[in-house]
């Protein structure tokens, strides 16, 4: 059972670790393909993490499995600090309320170090749809007798756009992709009728009018989209919110949990690097361990609500 003391416990059972670390490259594994947004999160801290560690921090994407295979490749690494987690509330918050077994447990088989930021999802359509609203949208959709074509990247992508259909009282045929970036290319070329993705992969997107966002799930709109109404507005469970952070292996030891805290803190509070963050609608947390833990019990189950609220089976 998963319980604020087990994970709280995990960098105050750490052992004594007298050895000098790093002392030799850290491997931040990204559980997802090159180029999607956890990744390119994870490449921004990569080289000034490097700076300050005196040793090079290697990104290693293991995509696969919505996240698992990478995820469970760190919790059966070794706990010395030269293995790290580099992922989104995919594997630790979504994966768990969409799939009934994970060869990992995401409170007692890791170490939280940072959680970075929160972030919105946007509702996004190709142009070409006669849609200005979700009001017209769902009208569209009542008057096609296939229903529409979503796709999703990510399970956070998946829930949004189920959750999306279910309570607009539509039919859509969802179609799995291997990250967020294909899904939205294919909204672009006109494969795709909508998604509901993160706003790293979907601003860039429509701040060049390639896609067309009809609503955000922030519960309030974003004062870098005012245009775009928050989704919460027609319907009020609708708010949902990604986020990207760092773990460790289980058992991380203390001295090295301390210098990765201070480092990200450091990091992320220098002013470019808070612009960069902040420029895609996130909301800087900043916190360690003491605050990433609880909160991650939290999300845990705000995702199986949202699970529930999508009228998605667990696999």
């Amino acid at each position: 059972m998963l319980t604020r003391r087990t994970l709280l416990a995990i960098p105050l059972a750490a052992p004594a670790f007298a050895q000098a670390w790093p002392d030799r490259p850290i491997r931040m594994v990204v559980p997802f393909p090159a180029g999607a947004a956890t990744d390119l999160r994870a490449r921004q801290f990569a080289e000034p993490l490097s700076e300050l560690l005196g040793q090079p921090v290697v990104v290693d994407n293991r995509g696969g499995a919505n996240g698992v295979l990478g995820a469970e490749a760190v919790a059966r690494a070794r706990p010395d600090g030269h293995t790290l987690l580099y992922t989104a509330n995919t594997t630790h918050a979504s994966n768990p309320a969409l799939l009934r077994r994970l060869p990992y447990d995401p409170a007692t088989d890791f170490t939280p170090v940072f959680l970075v930021s929160e972030g919105p999802m946007f509702l996004v359509i190709h142009p070409g749809i006669p849609a200005r609203s979700v009001a017209e949208l769902v009208a569209y959709a009542r008057g096609r007798p296939g229903g529409l074509n979503s796709g999703y990247g990510s399970a956070s992508a998946r829930v949004g756009a189920a959750m999306f259909a279910h309570l607009a009282g539509i039919e859509a045929t969802h179609v799995p992709y291997r990250a967020n970036p294909a899904g939205i290319a294919d909204v672009i070329a006109g494969r795709l009728d909508y998604m509901v993705l993160d706003s790293t992969t979907a601003l860039p997107q429509l701040r060049e009018g390639r896609v067309r966002a009809l609503g955000v799930t922030s519960g309030e709109r974003l004062t870098i989209t005012p245009d775009v109404p928050a989704l919460a507005e027609q319907f009020p469970q609708m708010i949902i919110t990604t986020w990207t952070g760092m773990f460790g292996p289980a058992g991380l030891p203390a001295p090295v949990l301390a210098r990765l805290v201070a480092a990200m803190e450091e990091i992320t509070a220098r002013p470019a690097m808070v612009e960069r963050l902040s420029g895609d609608g996130s909301i800087m947390r900043r916190w360690g361990p003491e605050r990433f833990a609880p909160f991650l019990l939290r999300d845990i189950e705000r995702w199986r609500d949202a699970v529930r609220q999508a009228g998605i089976e667990p696999e």
